[in-house]
Order: structure tokens, then sequence, then C-alpha cells
């Protein structure tokens, strides 16, 4: 199964993550994102109970710099961007993070948006000795893709490489899936890979959707 896309980056830099306490009674509040987060209707969606792991976990803070491509050059117009990642929500096999940014321009938290791609397959079954009655995909097609909103399943961030990933189970043994790799680029996040098996058959048997650098 594809796993990794290798990506070259132009005009990213000074990439890193941060933890810090709180000043704001929140653990791991990195520059007040989780209080920005948490005041917001999204943010109240989010598990805030201090019994629960997803209290303690700290924010993630990555930083980028990149000159604009309409900047021919001039680096008095290099621009600094911050992204930031909270987990918002834990269940049996699966955790939700939520991603904000600031853009360097108006310093303000804003939600990353994501894009998903939109599948349409046509599923059959089949007896396995097994499993029993298991999905067998017939046919699929891309139909196009949607904004799939700022929460992003078992979401992981590679700042060497500019890219957030996420791989979101089915189910517990992950054998249906969908996952996504998504590049940074100029302040916006471009999905650059898809992949999902929709089948819930005990093998992981993965559907390339969409690859950009084909």
């Amino acid at each position: 199964m594809k796993k990794t896309l290798l990506i070259v980056l132009v005009s990213v830099f000074g990439l890193q993550t941060a933890n810090a306490e709180s000043k704001t009674g929140y653990p791991g509040d990195v520059d007040g994102v989780k209080t920005w987060l948490y005041s917001t209707p999204e943010g109240a969606e989010c598990d805030q109970d201090p019994e629960w792991w997803t209290w303690d976990e700290p924010a993630e803070k990555y930083e980028f710099s990149y000159l604009p491509s309409w900047a021919d050059g001039d680096e008095s117009q290099r621009v600094n961007y911050a992204l930031y990642k909270v987990t918002c929500y834990a269940g049996a096999y699966n955790f939700g993070s939520i991603f904000m940014a600031k853009n360097g321009i108006t310093d303000e938290f804003q939600f990353v948006t994501f894009v998903e791609p939109k599948v349409n397959y046509v599923i059959s079954q089949k007896e396995d000795p097994e499993f029993g009655q298991v999905d067998v995909v017939e046919s699929w097609s891309l139909e196009g893709f949607y904004s799939g909103g700022s929460i992003l399943t078992n979401a992981w961030v590679e700042p060497d490489l500019g890219t957030v990933s996420y791989h979101a189970k089915g189910r517990g043994i992950g054998d249906a899936y969908t996952h996504n790799i998504y590049k940074f680029d100029e302040g916006t996040w471009l999905l650059v890979y898809a992949e999902a098996d929709p089948t819930y058959d005990g093998q992981v048997t993965p559907i390339e959707l969409y690859d950009a650098s084909k």
C-alpha cells in the first residue's frame, strides 16, 4: 500500500513543532489556540472533560515561511504562517484533530479547510469462509471534490515534507479506511494524494483515488 509521497517543497522554511504550558487554564495551550478554539461553536463540540486524555493533549504548532509566487523574489514580501493542531475527540480506534492557522498577515486564528474526494462505489457481496458476507467493489468513479472541513481523523504532520496526512479507519481492524495527503502551498493545503478501501472484507485492498503527481 502506498504510504507516503516524496514531495519537493519550494519556499517553505523553519518548520518546527512546539508545546507550551497553559497560561489560560487549558493544558498545553500553545499561543492561546485552545482558548480560542473552545470559544467557537466548532470547539464547543470537542471533548473538554479533564478525565479524558484529550484534555491533557498539548496543542501542536508548526511554523512555515514562504515567498509568494507573485513577489518576484522580493524577500520583503516573505510571509510567516503557523499551523496549529488540537486534538478534539477520541474514540475506540479513531481520534479527530482540528487544524487552525495564522497567516502572518492578520495574525488571527482561522480554521483550515481540507477538501475530500467524492467517490461513487458500486459494491456487491460475496461469501467468505472466514468473514461471511463481504463487500466487493465492482466499479468506482471520482465525481469531484468537496470541502471536508477542519477536522481530520488520525492526522499527523510531517514538517520536513510540508504535509498533513490522515488515516481514518472504518473499523478497528483497519480493513476499511480512507487516507489523504495534503501539501502546503503558499498558505493553502492542496490535496495531492488520496486512497481508500471501502470494503469490510478483512483484507487491505486500497484503491488509488487521486494522485496529483500523475
